[in-house]
């Protein structure tokens, strides 16, 4: 299954969630038109969120354009999402954790059998 979300480019415009910050930019071009279309009255000048996580591309190709519309940067993003049952992610992570650990003592044997030899060649 993919996802998608809109990725930000500016910073200053959003937070680590892709929520909008308080805006200190002036209204743009066309925003009052907008808001009358949208909503059927003025509104203060902000930024779209950005923190939705869409299914469908062509709805988060939508809230890319609307962002870059009024000033933003933003890109699309996807990811391709394997859903597996709890259990199965639980016992993956500790095979992963096992792994990890593995190796760590896998590297610590090595430098010891190396230190074994330096000392048996002295």
């Amino acid at each position: 299954m993919k996802l998608y979300m809109v990725q930000t480019n500016d910073n200053d415009d959003y937070d680590e969630y892709g929520d909008p910050m308080p805006q200190i930019r002036d209204t743009p071009e066309g925003w009052d038109e907008y808001c009358l279309e949208k909503w059927g009255e003025p509104r203060e000048f902000f930024m779209p969120s950005t923190s939705r996580v869409y299914r469908s591309r062509s709805s988060a190709q939508d809230r890319v354009d609307l962002v870059n519309r009024w000033g933003g940067n933003a890109t699309l993003v996807e990811a391709d999402v394997e859903w597996v049952p709890s259990d199965e992610a639980k016992r993956r992570r500790r095979l992963a954790a096992l792994d990890r650990k593995r190796a760590e003592v896998a590297a610590r044997l090595e430098e010891i059998d190396k230190q074994i030899c330096e000392e048996e060649a002295v």
